[in-house]
């Protein structure tokens, strides 16, 4: 746990120090319905932390580089390098191991549907995710409005994985899972380029695709969200609840906690 508070206090310190750009995102966790304007290039870094198992030390930390670019006005795509940093010890089911790897990279599209003047925003997202031992398909339905100083934002997930796993003959198999989700955010400008909010995640875990439901899990917590004329910067807390008939907490794939950071800078 001293390890896990340490990511903790540094992910808060880059909050507050990181550069960030124009085109801002006031959740980490639902995209809102925006798109860079033709020509516009961002550069966003993020950082997500998950601890938290039944037992033992576990910490695992996401890291994704991005370089986004407006083609259009409403079609922005972009480009991400995904890392991992994992640390495992004692945590039943699991091999004990610390490695840091390069996962693989991805490609985003998005495409926003109605006028930037719109009173609700409606936007389309595909993602393509590619690594040596997998392969990841994400789409996902974003709604979003802003109502004099609230911002409000839904995101439907589709999301669909196959990964490469070794059999004990010694030959390989794709194993593909899949997952429904819907995120939510709401966020209260305070002035000064500052927001507080609310986000939270729903997950549906399934085999296959889309063929049978493993488990649900449910995230709740707050977030901040700060902006100034040269970088914005956006960090939230989740923490993993029992909402549905007391059927405990999702540990086996998923985690308690979740801390995520965002930091853009606009070219």
């Amino acid at each position: 746990m001293r390890t896990a508070r340490a990511v903790l206090a540094a992910l808060a310190v880059a909050a507050i120090a990181a550069p960030a750009g124009a085109d801002e995102r006031k959740f980490t966790y639902s995209y809102q319905a925006k798109t860079l304007p033709k020509g516009g290039l961002e550069f966003e870094q993020w950082a997500t932390l998950r601890t938290g198992k039944e037992d033992g030390d576990f910490m695992r930390i996401d890291f994704r580089e991005e370089i986004e670019y407006g083609i259009t006005d409403r079609l922005t795509t972009a480009f991400y390098l995904n890392l991992e940093y994992l640390n495992v010890d004692g945590v039943t089911g699991l091999e004990d191991e610390t490695e840091f790897e390069l996962e693989g990279v991805s490609s985003e599209w998005k495409y926003r549907l109605t006028d930037a003047t719109s009173p609700v925003g409606l936007l389309l997202y595909g993602e393509v995710g590619l690594g040596e031992h997998e392969q990841e398909l994400e789409t996902k339905f974003v709604a979003s409005a802003d109502a004099g100083k609230w911002t409000f934002a839904y995101n439907l997930i589709l999301e669909m994985e196959r990964e490469e796993e070794e059999e004990p003959s010694g030959e390989t198999e794709w194993e593909k899972e899949s997952e429904i989700a819907h995120s939510f955010g709401v966020s209260y400008g305070l002035g000064a380029g500052v927001n507080i909010g609310l986000e939270g995640l729903a997950r549906q875990l399934m085999e296959g695709t889309f063929s049978e439901t493993e488990s649900h899990a449910y995230f709740v917590g707050p977030n901040v969200h700060v902006a100034t004329k040269g970088w914005w910067a956006t960090l939230t807390f989740l923490k993993q609840v029992d909402i549905k008939e007391n059927s405990g907490l999702e540990l086996e794939d998923l985690e308690k906690y979740e801390v995520r950071l965002i930091f853009g800078i606009h070219f």
